[in-house]
């Protein structure tokens, strides 16, 4: 008997049972869910870390510019510099503040506008600190730690008295 119709292809060979499509995809949207849940963590740290170094660049900026006696024109204008502190603070709106200011020595403080940054919003300090690095000594007043908290994880930086600031 001869085949009157042929097709070009065996239709019971090719392409994939439903059982194989579904394990495929339920394969992919896993790994898809663990990728992304890994890279948020990831963007988490991410930012802790950056803001970590971005509160230890200041502290050293304030360390460094008290140390060479920096006073930028127009600031403590008939007066002596005393010193650089960084202040660490909460705003009304529940946002956190870690600002740069020159101190002169009749008690005024100047904010370095360049220097007035906001934490990101999922990240807080522990409490309210200022760290004053006075010309004379070259260290700070008052050692102190400041913990920087996202959710589960956190930086703690070290400021010992002699200006040293590390972080753990």
């Amino acid at each position: 008997m001869k085949k009157i119709f042929h097709l070009p292809f065996n239709i019971f060979q090719n392409g994939f049972t439903l059982i194989e499509l579904m394990v495929t995809i339920s394969i992919t949207a896993v790994l898809g869910t663990l990728g992304i849940a890994g890279f948020v963590n990831y963007n988490k740290v991410q930012v802790l870390q950056t803001s970590t170094s971005e509160v230890v660049t200041m502290l050293n900026l304030a360390k460094s510019r008290a140390q060479s006696q920096i006073k930028p024109s127009g600031l403590c204008v008939g007066n002596d510099l005393s010193g650089y502190s960084v202040k660490i603070s909460k705003d009304a709106n529940n946002k956190w503040w870690y600002k740069l200011y020159l101190n002169c020595s009749d008690e005024r403080e100047s904010l370095i506008d360049e220097q007035n940054k906001q934490l990101p919003a999922s990240l807080s300090f522990d409490a309210n600190n200022t760290f004053f690095f006075p010309v004379q000594t070259g260290g700070v007043d008052t050692s102190g730690i400041i913990v920087i908290s996202s959710g589960g994880s956190s930086r703690t930086i070290t400021i010992n008295s002699l200006g040293g600031v590390s972080v753990q």
